[in-house]
């Protein structure tokens, strides 16, 4: 089931010309991340920051030409991603989300 906020979020990049289908994976995976960095939930007592990569088409070797990081991946196992997205801060680290469930968390040494 879709909630409506969802539907609401999907309707407003609508409007900027990106379509996106909640229905698909990504779709779903996209919208889920993008409603979650509109909405992170507190933890003690402030708003973190969020960092996510979603559905990555270039493989993590190629990263550190691009960005001029060099990033290290862990996987995220059996975490909760209520808890896995506390460690993923958009600086120094970041949570790749991908549609099959294979979760990992990039860092930066």
């Amino acid at each position: 089931m879709t909630l409506p906020r969802i539907l609401r979020l999907r309707d407003e990049l609508a409007e900027v010309g990106v379509d996106v289908d909640p229905d698909s994976e990504w779709g779903s995976l996209l919208l889920t991340e993008l409603d979650y960095a509109m909405r992170p939930r507190v933890h003690e007592r402030r708003v973190p920051s969020v960092g996510a990569i979603i559905q990555p088409s270039t493989p993590p070797t190629t990263w550190e030409q691009a960005t001029g990081l060099r990033v290290t991946l862990r996987p995220v196992d059996s975490m909760p991603l209520t808890g896995a997205r506390l460690f993923a801060d958009g600086v120094s680290s970041w949570l790749v989300r991908t549609a099959d469930g294979t979760d990992e968390w990039v860092g930066t040494p």
